[in-house]
């Protein structure tokens, strides 16, 4: 094998360069390599799979593959040492290296020093996990090297967009590693450890001696001067996280405009003039100083994270990260260790792709691995959406941490066997895969010790006892929801050390956005229920059971009853706010009852009853059913001791969220310039569809006309439309389903949340808007602008007929598609924004360093909810476009060939110049009769579509009726 003596790994880095190929060949008889141990046959399917080269791929074109990194050449590096008769020199920084041993110390010394500074993207791999790597042992020629590395590093420095980073940080970064023995018994023995620690105090030495190093490289305006024992010493960060970010001149709170200037109602004066009713959304931002309290032992680990966060950026996912994303993970880890300065929830609005899911498994990793050295009882409640998730979440801890605790023991057969109790406890609600009784469907009677035979040993009975023996327990959303709306959250605040003693729950960590508005709904049919199961209760001769049955039927008709006359009273209105003012309604004997016959069962809706019928609520009289929604506020100032974060990307524009937050500052302001709205005028509701459902078949041929060449596709549209848009759609791969149940599906509103699977998309079809029945819009904005305030506004005016008017019916009037009330249609529209938002951050969009370019296909949007569209992703581009297929459908012709009196209505419309125009006129001649024009008014959306476009407006003039536009 040809060798030669002196080989410079800074060269062989540069591996593009002909000298790297020449002297890399120079060293290896390749062919001769390839026929070596099983290692080096390994390794070349390794590299082969990597590269894609084929079998008889050659060394130049591995050395200038883009896909490969230094990683594979260390590889190859030590395979050639291994198996050389010879041993090389290697001259690295004026030391020749002869030993193995030695070039393996050199490189997990540099590796570990590289891995800690952010600036180094483009640093050494981590250590390869394969056979030829031993314990490094460190020598005298190996602690010269490391002086001499410092030396250089030092002098050089390291410049990440012109911040240069301290020469005594290098010196910091061994200190830091020697602060956490525990991670280096991983690969390093007790004796390098000790070793190491001599190195840091001769390292310190050779610094002090060398005060010239410690002037920072181009800073002209500082003197040489002698390092203090302070400034050599320090305690590091790993990242100067100031020099990232400098803004100490900015208040610790600013407002944050969110919207402005939204035109939300217009209307006109007797005299004629257009009035404008403005709308703005603003939120208060809190730096996390205003926050929490500075805490030294917070900031040192909250370093820690942020430099695991930027390994696995930079290494394990190959991407920039950016200097907003380390500054929002080092804020955000403060705030998730920190002490709270009042008791408000924090809401961090960090927009997707930002880095959130990669901060909470680094937090909870490094929280957790401290935790285990410590052993300082800290725990945390973990919430997210869909349990899946949080079994990932568990399953990423037992893989990288371990269990909290392993219990031997034997089995009946006297077998040894292990028990493992997780860092995480998954609560998990009934689902047919962990039922022990082979029920095929829920049925909350099943779950009970007499009913179920083998509830004792059931997950679902057992989880809440098992849960205390773990730090951390997680819980999906949902099940979040219910503990909080009946208090019983403060029950898993505690949990059992290995010593019996406890530990606390002190973070509340959510993930995505919780349930906040408690809306549920009362009607006569759930009632008539729970009195028909009420009277299947059998007492035969129980003189007791007959009695309790009595009592609950008596007082259920009594609430039916209430409610039969709130019904009536309101029969004539839309929606109407029911004012109670009641200390209770169900006697206590009642609950007790209850709970003794039905346990869980209905508990929601006694509870909803109970409220509606001592606090009131909203009646709803729609075509279909008639109804009452309690009007409630999740209350999260449930225990003083416990922080409470929130992870969720729109919390900014979503308006359910009311003054009980705070919000932390994040610097995620960027220009979307590189995304184009296509907006197609065309409307897509689902009274629109249902009138013409043939604009499916319309929309998905353009779809696969124009759009599936020009890049992915996610398509996503109502959950009834899903099925049939995938008909139109499946074989074109540049669609890109969603799953369910094995199956692919079109994916439809209000089920993607937590997936990636649409992040390679530069498209996305939008078919139609997730808008709600008004009664929800109207329901949730009483809850969050304050049920309780209008109660006491109520109660304070009852003697003012006109006050009580307003706050019962006025307040909650529909004006069309609108609101009587400016606020609420403002309300729904940020809804709607929010909605859609959580959509298009699915695309590439959530990228947070990408520039490619994205387009967005949307249906007739609101002129209203394009204005906030345009303000929210601040820089892109609108531009309207016409689909013939579309204008096809719009232009149908009646049974008789000739144009129908829809689309006659339209035509005149489009060609009327907006003078004021008598009603009754345009009818004569179009032909249409009273009640059609107020059908068409009512139901057409091509009539609707144009009738917003235009702006056009319906005056009463002397008893005759008039429409007219500016």
């Amino acid at each position: 094998m040809k060798t030669k003596q002196s080989l410079d790994i800074d060269e062989l880095f540069k591996y593009v360069d002909e000298k790297a190929i020449k002297k890399f060949k120079e060293t290896i008889d390749y062919n001769e390599f390839k026929k070596k141990s099983d290692l080096n046959k390994r390794l070349i399917l390794d590299l082969n799979e990597k590269c894609e080269f084929g079998e008889n791929f050659e060394v130049e074109k591995i050395l200038r593959s883009n896909h490969l990194d230094y990683d594979y050449i260390y590889k190859l590096l030590f395979v050639i040492l291994d198996t050389s008769n010879e041993k090389p020199e290697f001259d690295i920084l004026g030391f020749k290296f002869e030993s193995t041993e030695q070039i393996k110390t050199m490189y997990y010394l540099y590796n570990y020093f590289s891995e800690s500074i952010y600036s180094l993207n483009s640093g050494l791999p981590k250590l390869p996990d394969i056979k030829i790597f031993t314990s490094p042992q460190i020598d005298d020629r190996t602690l010269e090297f490391l002086k001499s590395m410092i030396k250089v590093e030092c002098e050089k420095g390291y410049n990440m967009e012109d911040k240069i980073i301290e020469p005594n940080t290098i010196l910091n970064f061994l200190k830091g590693a020697l602060d956490s023995k525990d991670e280096l018994k991983w690969y390093l023995t007790d004796k390098d450890i000790e070793i190491l620690e001599s190195i840091y105090c001769k390292a310190s030495t050779f610094l002090k001696n060398h005060p010239e190093l410690l002037k920072k490289k181009n800073d002209k305006d500082v003197d040489n001067q002698e390092a203090t024992e302070e400034e050599t010493t320090m305690d590091y960060p790993k990242i100067n996280i100031d020099d990232i970010e400098s803004n100490s001149q900015e208040p610790i709170s600013k407002e944050k405009e969110i919207f402005h200037d939204v035109i939300s109602k217009v209307w006109y004066s007797a005299t004629g003039k257009k009035l404008l009713y403005m709308q703005k959304k603003m939120i208060q931002n809190l730096k996390v100083d205003a926050l929490i309290y500075n805490d030294d032992k917070v900031n040192d680990f909250a370093n820690k994270v942020v430099n695991k966060y930027n390994n696995i950026f930079t290494q394990s996912y190959k991407k920039k990260i950016s200097p907003q994303q380390l500054r929002f993970s080092y804020d955000c880890t403060r705030v998730l260790s920190g002490g709270f300065k009042d008791n408000k929830p924090v809401l961090i609005p960090a927009k997707a792709g930002f880095g959130k899911s990669t901060l909470i498994r680094t937090f909870l990793e490094t929280k957790i691995n401290e935790a285990k050295i410590k052993d300082d009882g800290w725990g945390a409640v973990i919430v997210t959406d869909r349990i899946e998730d949080l079994k990932q979440l568990q399953k990423y801890i037992e893989d990288n941490v371990g269990a909290y605790k392993e219990d031997k023991y034997y089995d009946d057969r006297g077998n040894k066997k292990v028990k493992l109790t997780p860092w995480i406890y998954v609560l998990e609600g009934w689902s047919e895969s962990i039922c022990l009784n082979n029920i095929k469907k829920y049925d909350e009677r099943n779950c009970t010790r007499t009913n179920c035979p083998k509830f004792e040993r059931c997950k679902v009975f057992r989880q809440f006892y098992e849960q205390i023996n773990s730090p951390i327990v997680a819980m999906s959303n949902a099940r979040l929801y219910n503990y909080l709306s009946e208090n019983k959250l403060k029950e898993f605040v505690n949990w059992e050390k290995i010593d019996k003693s406890k530990g606390k729950r002190e973070l509340l960590l959510i993930d995505e956005k919780p349930k906040l508005e408690n809306t549920d709904d009362i009607d006569m049919r759930i009632i008539e229920e729970m009195i028909t199961n009420i009277n299947q209760i059998s007492a035969y001769s129980n003189e007791n059971i007959k009695s309790d049955k009595k009592l609950l039927k008596d007082e259920l008709v009594q609430a039916q009853e209430k409610i039969i006359e709130l019904m009536n009273k309101h029969s004539d209105d839309r929606n109407a706010i029911i004012y109670e003012d009641k200390d209770k309604f169900f006697s206590s004997k009642f609950i007790i009852n209850w709970n003794k016959y039905y346990k869980f069962r209905y508990r929601y809706k006694i509870n909803a009853i109970e409220t509606l019928l001592t606090k009131g609520g909203l009646w709803c009289n729609t075509k279909n059913r008639r109804y009452f929604n309690i009007l409630e506020y999740i209350n999260f100032d449930w225990n003083n001791s416990i922080n409470t974060v929130i992870f969720d990307a729109t919390s900014e524009s979503d308006p359910s969220y009311s003054e009980i937050f705070n919000y932390l500052d994040i610097n995620d302001y960027k220009k979307y310039e590189h995304l184009e709205f296509k907006v197609i005028d065309d409307n897509f509701s689902k009274n629109a569809l249902k009138e013409k459902p043939e604009k499916i078949k319309a929309v998905t041929d353009w779809i696969k006309r124009d759009i599936v060449d020009k890049g992915k596709v996610y398509a996503v549209t109502y959950m009834n439309y899903s099925p049939i848009v995938k008909e139109q759609l499946k074989g074109y791969d540049n669609i890109v389903f969603d799953i369910k149940d094995d199956k692919e599906i079109i994916p439809y509103f209000n089920n993607t949340k937590g997936k990636n699977t649409w992040q390679d998309c530069n498209q996305i079809v939008h078919i139609g808007w997730n808008v709600y029945p008004s009664d929800e819009y109207i329901a949730s904005y009483l809850c969050v602008f304050g049920f309780d305030k209008l109660h006491e506004k109520y109660f304070e005016f009852i003697e003012d007929e006109e006050a009580r008017k307003f706050l019962t019916t006025g307040l909650v009037k529909l004006d069309g598609y609108k609101f009587n009330v400016p606020n609420i249609t403002f309300h729904k529209f940020c809804k709607i924004v929010s909605d859609f938002e959580q959509e298009i951050f699915r695309t590439k969009l959530r990228d947070f360093s990408s520039e490619e370019e994205v387009t967005a296909y949307i249906f007739n949007p609101d002129k209203m909810l394009l204005q906030m569209l345009e303000q929210r992703f601040t820089g892109c581009k609108i531009d309207k476009i016409e689909v013939n297929e579309l204008l096809l459908v719009s232009k149908r012709k009646g049974k008789n060939g000739a144009n129908n009196k829809e689309v006659k209505l339209s035509e005149w419309l489009k060609n009327w110049s907006g003078e004021k125009t008598e009603i009754k006129q345009i009818r004569e001649e179009l032909d249409i009769t009273g009640d059609y024009w107020s059908k068409l008014k009512k139901r057409s959306s091509l009539i609707n579509d144009i009738w917003r476009e235009k702006d056009i407006h319906h005056v009463q003039e002397n008893g005759k009726h008039y429409i007219y536009y500016d």
